[in-house]
């Protein structure tokens, strides 16, 4: 039987956990609540078209949204639902994690960090959600700009754009375990206002710039 509800999305630990914190009663009241609020969003017509970008959108942005939302209405302050959110956020990397904790060791790991993000700039966030300019893709430096991010514009069309700041969080938590050999830069953030997401990737090896 295919998994359905938050099951079938990255936050996957949700049911259980809503239930050891809040209790059983509780914990099932707040999960039905964000999953019908779950299915109302995937049946919105904001959902875009590509395949890419609506998986994206079905499996994080809007199980995010909908859980975040689900505890603000249950009357949770503002401040507390982030907190549980960002923590079932980070739960929800920690496979990506120990990933690059094993990578870290690979020799050509800059060499794949190159590679694949621009790989998955083109095909996990094509320019139905994204508008990437890329600045330098060489042996030293890999780096681009994102001016358009749907992170934040789904976010913020939601209502809730301040969670835009817990996606971001996923990019340093996930390359923190490559910092001996490929430092990540970012200076700014669509989500803290500035006017684009600056993304800079540098060979340790290679750069005299650090």
């Amino acid at each position: 039987m295919a998994k359905q509800g938050y099951a079938a999305t990255s936050l996957r630990s949700i049911p259980k956990d809503l239930c050891c914190e809040f209790g059983e009663s509780r914990g099932s009241f707040l999960l039905y609540k964000a999953e019908r609020s779950l299915i109302e969003y995937l049946k919105s017509d904001n959902v875009p078209q590509d395949t890419s970008v609506r998986r994206l959108m079905a499996r994080h942005i809007y199980p995010c949204i909908a859980l975040y939302q689900t505890l603000i209405e249950d009357g949770f302050p503002a401040g507390e639902a982030f907190d549980f959110l960002e923590g079932e956020i980070r739960k929800a990397i920690r496979p990506h994690v120990r990933i690059y904790r094993c990578l870290v060791y690979f020799p050509g790991i800059y060499g794949f960090i190159r590679f694949y993000s621009r790989h998955s700039m083109k095909k996990k966030y094509p320019s139905e959600g994204w508008k990437t300019t890329w600045k330098r893709y060489d042996s030293e430096e890999t780096s681009f700009d994102v001016s358009r991010c749907i992170f934040w514009e789904t976010a913020t069309r939601c209502g809730c754009p301040e969670i835009c700041t817990l996606f971001c969080r996923t990019d340093e938590l996930r390359y923190s375990p490559l910092s001996s050999k490929v430092a990540f830069r970012r200076t700014k953030t669509i989500a803290r206002g500035d006017s684009l997401c600056n993304f800079r990737f540098v060979n340790r090896r290679k750069s005299r710039a650090l």
